[in-house]
């Protein structure tokens, strides 16, 4: 079993239970997967909290 291996099982337990969605670190290790959307974390927007 090869590192490969760990990605696939999360894409099946992701496919399985209908998330479709995948925030990573390693973007390429997913890349070219159907049916998810792979994001980086700092591809995300920040946004700032109104304190009380």
């Amino acid at each position: 079993m090869g590192k490969r291996t760990h990605d696939v099982r999360i894409i099946a337990t992701m496919l399985t239970n209908g998330i479709t969605h995948l925030l990573t670190f390693n973007p390429s290790d997913f890349a070219g997967i159907s049916g998810i959307t792979v994001t980086h974390p700092q591809d995300l927007e920040s946004f700032e909290v109104d304190e009380p």
